[in-house]
Formats: C-alpha cells, structure tokens, sequence
C-alpha cells in the first residue's frame, strides 16, 4: 500500500506540474500576442561617387564586392534606381524627405545653405529622422563628404552629428571611410538597446582616387575600383557588427549613393548624363522584404522614405513625392520617368538644370537643352524635336516652365572651370586652382560663392589679407548670413579678433541654430580678445555638441594655461591628441609646457611626435636638439643643431644651433 501512495503522489505531482507548465506557456504566447513588435533599427549608408556599372553585384567583372554582394544577397537589388541631384547635398536632402529638390520647403532649405535664399531655413521641412526621433528613435548622421558640411542643419535634424573633428577647408574629407565607419560601430554599440536611425557617409569613391592599403596596390591602374574595394571592406565590418550584437534581423539597411563619379573628362556638374545619375540601391529588412531579389524598375531615391515607413508600419501625413517601393506581396513599383535638378550652375548665376528620365531618353533643361537616347541608335530630329516637347511638359506639370534661350545663351565652361579649381584643391595644389580662378576671373559673374571659395584658396596659401578681401565681398553678396563664419576665420589667423567677433555676432543674431564649429570661432575671438571666461562658456558647450571636437580642446587648453591651472591644459591637450592623434599644435603646446616646468623627459616625445608630422619645422627640431643638450646627449643634439644650420633658412636659428655645438 505505501508504494502504491508513492507511485500515486508522484503521478499527481507530475500531472500538476505539467498543468502548471502548459498555463505558463499559454500566458507567456498571450503576452507575446499582446506585446508591440519590435521596432526595427534603420540604417542608412551612402556612398559619394559610387557607380552601379563598378560593383560586381551590378555585373562588374574587375573587382570583386563581396560585402556589397552579400548585402544584394539578403535583400532587394534595384537594377534601375537613379538620383534626384548628382550633387551630394540636393541629393542627401531629397533621400531625407522623399521630396524633389526643387519643390517647396526643399528649394528653400538648398537655397538658404547654398547663400542664394531667405535669411532663415523653411520651418516646414520633415525629415526622415524627424518622423522616427517623434517615435522614439535616437538618431546620429557621420558625414565625410564636404559637400555635406553643414553642421548647423545637421544638428537641428539628427540627436547626434559629426561633418569633422576639427577645422577643415570645405574641399577638405572630414572622415576616411575606415575612420566614418568605426565612429558608427562605436555609435551602435553605445545606442544598441534603444531603437535607432543612423546615417553614415563615405567620401569615396571620389576624385582624387587614393585607395586605403592594400588596395592601393591591388588596384594600382585602377584607383577608382581601389576605393570601392576599401568601401566594401567597412561595409562588411558595420554588417558583421550587426549580426553581432544580434541587430541585423531586426533592422532595415539601404545602401545607395548621391550620384555616381565621372571617370572621364566631363563634369558632373556641368550637366546631367545616365553613368552619373544611376546609382545603386540595395534594401535588406530581413522577416520583411525578399532575399536575392532583383527588381528590374525605375525608380528614384526619392522613393526612399516612404518606403522606409511602409516597412515600419508608420503613417505619417506630411507632402512627399516618392512613393513606397514595394506594393502588396511586395511586389515592384515602376516610375514612368524620374526628375531632378542641379543647382550648382545657380551659384553662379546661370540657370539650374533640370532633367526628365525616361525609359528612352534623358531630356535635360538648363544652360543647354538637349535629349540623350539610352542607345546608339540615331534618332531623327522630327523624334528629338518630340522628345524635347514631352520632356517639357513633364517639367511644366512640376511648375518648372522652359527654361527662354536668352537665358540658355551662356557657356558651361565655368561649372566645368570650377570643379577643376575644387579638384585642385583637393589634390593639395591650392595655389594653381587659386591663379585658375584669378585667370578665368572675368568669364565668372560675382557671386558669394566664387569669393568664398577665392577666399578659402587664399587662405590656404597662407595669404590671410587676400583671403580676408575676397571674404568681405562674399558676405556683401549673399543673401544670408553663412559666409560671416568664414569671414571671422580668415580675421583670426590675419589678426584682427575684433573683425572676426563682429562677423559672429552678424551670424549669431540671424542664424536659428548654432553648431559646434561656428561656437569654436566665437570662442576663439573671445580668447585672442582675453575675454577668458566667456571663452571657456563656449568650449564647453562645443564639447557637449561634440566631444570629439579637437579644435576646442586645443583651446580651452590653452586658456587654462593662462589661468594658470596647468594640469587641466594638459588634460584638454592629451584629448586633443586622442581624438586628433596627428593634432601638431597639441604636441607643441605639452612640449611647452613640460620644458616649462622642468621636465624634459615628458617633453622629448611629444617634439618627436611634432617632427614627425612637421619633418622642416626647424624651431621644433632646434628644441629638441636643446632639450638633448641639457640631457647630455651631445651625438643628437649635435646631429639635430647640423641640420637646422644645413636646412633652415632663418639666420637665427641658425646662428642658435651653432651655439649649441660650439658649447659641446
């Protein structure tokens, strides 16, 4: 009988248990039933310059994309996708809203940062990043292309934003593609447990092609592919990230470029042409969209956002001329023609272009009126003739009337003059493109824009009055307050802090929004002013803006050490290092600052870092060789002191350096 009890207890304690079980497992699908799904992470990643007909995923035999691929692979391929602008900052404004650049509040918004609109940005402007911070997203944009240096648009739209670490030339990248990639996976992995948008930018592939090693040898006859190769490789590294920390299932991914480089002698500025404006677009939302599915469709970037909100299930009543991709079962959307327009020619006073694509031609309306055939096939003028006027009208349904030939009566050669100015600089050779312009000055109508870049080339030559002359003429000439910033730089480094504050309180009093690096000039005025207290006020606001910002470490160093608090100096100088590591007046200023206070050992490294980057700075090396002397290292000090006298080209120095030998 007791084992009889026995075996009955343990058959009822079973049975319970498992009653208990099956109940929790019913609450717990219950819960699961109720709970809200996941919202998914969206990320988007663009590509200045790069080419659909270069990737192998496009049917590209010389190089191999794998991570590009493997992306295809996932998701959708567009075959036919085309850009709105083949310039990066229409192009990134019109992907951001799913608006054509040149419909309202867009053209304002172009106008207004490019100095050829109102005195403020349009307020009805909603983007991307607008509609999902309003659903609790947390947003950051890493931007290396310059042509995307506006800062203090960025930093009104997205949470966190970063066009640079320190004062860069608006020629000048911000980011290499391997340093914009790592800054992202930093991001992600601080902001992977709350729904997130980022955006990243690589300014590669562009002119001048200089591919990361190793492909710089793998690629040494075809440079361009190189810095494809270099692009795939961090795109690989953010998606295996993903997959890491367990986010790429739940995330929406597009990949896509503002336009496609020009590997020949055209400009992509001069006028619009199909090598250009097509450009890849690959979307993965794993659980969402088909994998390895091509989707042979025209369609535009433009058609970006609304598609990004139809997979997130989000309605949001706001004007937008993209339509979502993918209609019921997913299946593909085709455009009958795609728009755009390039304002670049506005800058200087010509007429914007602006382009119809169909399925067989490319009409374009501008300086120049022109329809191209998407074959080699000749097409007679009674077929042009009709083509022009189809074109047209598309444009005329937009509100863009033809363009009257009084005003097409003009030459392209100046967008194309320039680009070759900008690419000059781009190659360090800013003195050519500056007598370039100064040549070609008479064929080029005043503009704002052509004086500030006048101005930037200048000061890039170290002529600080020049730079200042053609900067004062900018701010006469623009209609809003944006060359005021640049105008106060140039003021600074010519010595003049009262120019540069006044040109900063003008900006401040009509700008809506002050970003990280106008706050930087405003604090520098104040500082070379001796206003030390108002200056550290703004450094520290520019280090919460951006905390990687090195220019305002170097600074506020600097104040300290006027102060006399000495260990916060070097504080901000180390961290000047650390985010800049080839920050050459940080190494200066600790050098300094340890001789200074007796300790030449801290002093040596920091020189040798400085000589490294400044191999001619001779006052450097002379320094250095003195710092050995005391040490009693008379064969360096010696070698040092023989090579300012054989090199420098300052008789003090000189002179100096012979002292030191003379001592030994």
């Amino acid at each position: 009988m007791r084992r009889l009890a026995v075996v009955l207890l343990i058959i009822i304690l079973g049975l319970l248990s498992f009653y208990s079980y099956q109940k929790h497992l019913r609450q717990r699908k219950e819960a699961i039933a109720t709970q809200a799904p996941l919202q998914r992470n969206v990320y988007m990643i663009t590509a200045s310059g790069l080419r659909a007909d270069h990737l192998s995923s496009y049917m590209y035999q010389p190089i191999q994309t794998p991570a590009i691929d493997f992306l295809a692979y996932d998701g959708v391929r567009f075959t036919n996708a085309y850009t709105p602008s083949t310039e990066s900052l229409t192009a990134h404004l019109s992907i951001l809203t799913g608006i054509y650049p040149f419909h309202e509040p867009l053209k304002k918004t172009t106008e207004y940062l490019l100095d050829l609109g109102e005195r403020s940005l349009p307020k009805d402007l909603l983007t991307l990043p607008d509609i999902l911070t309003s659903k609790g997203y947390r947003t950051a944009a890493f931007l290396a292309d310059p042509e995307l240096r506006f800062p203090a648009f960025f930093g009104g739209v997205f949470h966190q934003f970063y066009t640079g670490d320190e004062i860069l030339y608006p020629w000048q990248t911000a980011y290499s593609t391997a340093t914009a990639c790592k800054l992202a996976r930093e991001w992600i992995r601080n902001n992977r447990a709350i729904p997130h948008f980022l955006l990243l930018n690589f300014h590669e592939p562009t002119f001048p092609f200089e591919p990361p090693a190793p492909y710089n040898r793998q690629y040494a006859k075809y440079p361009y592919d190189g810095e494809i190769a270099g692009v795939d490789e961090q795109v690989g590294l953010f998606v295996d990230l993903l997959k890491e920390l367990g986010l790429f299932q739940r995330s929406i991914i597009v990949l896509t470029a503002p336009y496609g480089e020009t590997l020949g002698d055209q400009s992509r500025y001069a006028y619009p042409n199909n090598p250009v404006l097509h450009v890849p677009l690959l979307i993965t939302a794993p659980g969402l969209l088909p994998r390895h599915e091509n989707y042979d469709a025209q369609v535009s970037l433009i058609d970006l956002v609304p598609t990004i909100l139809e997979l997130l299930e989000l309605t949001i009543d706001a004007p937008k001329d993209g339509l979502p991709l993918f209609g019921e079962d997913k299946q593909q959307i085709s455009r009958e023609f795609v728009l755009g327009t390039m304002p670049f020619a506005r800058l200087l006073g010509f007429p914007a272009e602006y382009f119809v694509r169909t399925g067989e031609f490319l009409y374009v309306n501008g300086a120049e009126e022109k329809v191209i055939p998407h074959h080699s096939v000749p097409v007679s003028e009674a077929g042009i003739a009709e083509k022009i006027k189809k074109g047209r009208e598309i444009l005329k349904k937009e509100g863009i009337s033809s363009v009257s030939r009084s005003e097409t009566e003009v030459e392209t050669e100046p967008t194309l003059l320039l680009e070759k100015v900008i690419e000059l600089a781009r190659q360090k050779r800013p003195e050519i493109g500056l007598d370039l312009l100064q040549v070609f000055a008479e064929q080029l109508p005043q503009s704002a824009y052509k004086e500030t870049l006048a101005g930037m080339l200048s000061s890039a030559c170290g002529d600080q009055e020049g730079a200042l002359v053609a900067l004062r003429k900018a701010v006469q000439l623009a209609p809003t307050p944006r060359p005021n910033p640049f105008l106060a730089r140039s003021a600074l480094a010519a010595g003049h802090p009262e120019e540069a504050w006044e040109a900063m309180k003008r900006y401040k009093r009509a700008a809506p929004y002050l970003s990280y690096d106008v706050r930087s000039t405003y604090g520098i005025a104040l500082y070379q002013l001796n206003r030390n207290e108002e200056a550290l006020l703004e450094f520290d606001t520019v280090l919460r803006q951006n905390p990687r910002y090195s220019e305002a470490y170097l600074y506020r160093g600097k104040i300290w050490k006027k102060l006399g608090r000495f260990a916060e100096a070097e504080k901000d100088w180390k961290m000047a290092i650390e985010v800049s590591w080839n920050h050459v007046a940080a190494y200066r200023e600790l050098a300094s600052l340890f001789e200074t206070h007796g300790q030449p050992a801290d002093a040596l490294p920091y020189l040798r870092q400085l000589l490294r980057f400044e191999p001619q700075n001779y006052e450097a090396m002379l320094q250095l060789a003195m710092l050995h002397q005391k040490a009693g290292n008379q064969a360096e000090a010696r070698k040092l002191s023989q090579q300012v006298i054989l090199y420098s080209d300052s008789e003090e120095l000189k002179s100096r350096a012979k002292q030191i030998i003379s001592s030994f």
